[in-house]
């Protein structure tokens, strides 16, 4: 079993999508499923990401394959580690959503008061004096 192979089982036994591990992870969009289809290889610094975000994934078995899968003697049923880790993701991306909108507002609002000094403006021409 290969080192994405054994990534891809540790995905599924945390009910993580590859989209959600990358986000959490910091690593680029697509990079499991390159790596799944064999078109690449999984460096150091990819190993440093995941280790740091999941520390329960135990480094050995994912390099190795040998020894158990998690380090941690604690359980957290994976409904909850997928669900806490895709909340995380939209999180951001909504907060990112409202950092975006805030700023077309102020936009918005600038082009607004522009607007009314062009229409007072032309009001003072039209207006019989």
């Amino acid at each position: 079993m290969r080192v994405a192979d054994r990534l891809n089982q540790y995905l599924e036994s945390k009910n993580l999508s590859p989209y959600v591990f990358e986000k959490n992870c910091g690593i680029s969009n697509g990079y499991i499923s390159k790596q799944t289809k064999g078109k690449g290889t999984i460096g150091s610094k990819f190993v440093t990401k995941i280790t740091a975000r999941y520390k329960d994934l135990s480094v050995n078995w994912l390099m190795t394959g040998e020894g158990q899968m998690l380090t941690t003697t604690f359980y957290i049923p994976s409904e909850h580690v997928s669900t806490l880790a895709e909340n995380e993701a939209l999180y951001e991306t909504q907060q990112n959503t409202i950092k975006a909108l805030k700023e077309k507002i102020l936009i918005l609002e600038s082009v607004i008061a522009d607007k009314e000094k062009i229409i007072q403006l032309l009001e003072k021409q039209v207006s019989p004096k």
